[in-house]
């Protein structure tokens, strides 16, 4: 398998998801008339979300102590605006072979990936690779402030998730946007701009759901990288598909 080449969204699009099973030395015999196979993920899913914690109280605070206009009530709606999101990604995996063996050995122990190899025997990878081009889940990035997870909201839609080949090494993520804070039609220009950080993600894990969350306070923008443990959508799916 191998990482589609470009940025854009419609590159995105057409990454798709490895799936595999595996039983050995297994038969009808043992379990009825068929063998059930279990299908695994054996990419790793990178999203992006966002949550915000200003609310219209602290806003007004913040400002009236830092010398500026707030001429709105301490009930008031805000909402944070992000757009123009770019993602730098350093050192991801161009492509792999994935062994279909999936079974652990005598040691405990699985085969490898075998990643994708230069001319020169080294390992393949785009540095600093920049994705573009983000539409949000609903196709609206106004995040209101956090009172329930409902509230953090998605700003990847669902078919141009970054689905990546697996890897150990820590990966160097570089976030960049835009936002706006709005206190009902008025956009507080004090607490808007642009914004850019890096943080690390520890690896990529087979099957696993990783997000990047940002969260906008009043004073400032932090990123920082989530693992979600759980399956790849967070459930199951019985599939009935039979074959010869």
């Amino acid at each position: 398998y191998s990482i589609p080449e470009g940025t854009s969204r419609t590159v995105r699009q057409s990454m798709e998801d490895v799936m595999t099973a595996c039983r050995i030395d297994y038969t009808k015999a043992i379990d009825g008339a068929y063998v059930g196979l279990k299908m695994k993920h054996r990419l790793a899913v990178l999203d992006i979300k966002a949550m915000s914690i200003v609310d219209a109280k602290s806003l007004k605070k913040y400002l009236t102590d830092n010398g500026q206009a707030a001429n709105f009530a301490d009930d008031a709606t805000v909402m944070v605006n992000i757009t123009n999101i770019r993602l730098k990604l350093s050192e991801i995996k161009k492509g792999a072979k994935f062994p279909l063996n999936t079974e652990k050995d005598s040691e405990g122990k699985v085969e490898p990936l075998e990643y994708s190899k230069k001319t020169d025997g080294s390992i393949d990878t785009y540095k600093n690779i920049e994705y573009t081009g983000f539409n949000g889940a609903t196709g609206d990035n106004a995040i209101p402030y956090f009172q329930k997870e409902s509230d953090i909201k998605e700003l990847v839609g669902a078919d141009e998730k970054l689905i990546l080949i697996p890897q150990p090494e820590t990966i160097t993520a570089t976030l960049s946007f835009d936002y706006e804070i709005l206190c009902g039609e008025t956009k507080i220009d004090y607490v808007s701009g642009s914004h850019s950080s890096e943080t690390d993600i520890e690896g990529l894990a087979e099957g696993v759901y990783h997000y990047l969350l940002i969260t906008v306070a009043k004073s400032g923008v932090a990123v920082k990288a989530v693992v979600v443990q759980d399956s790849w959508d967070g459930k199951d799916k019985t599939i009935d598909h039979e074959f010869n």
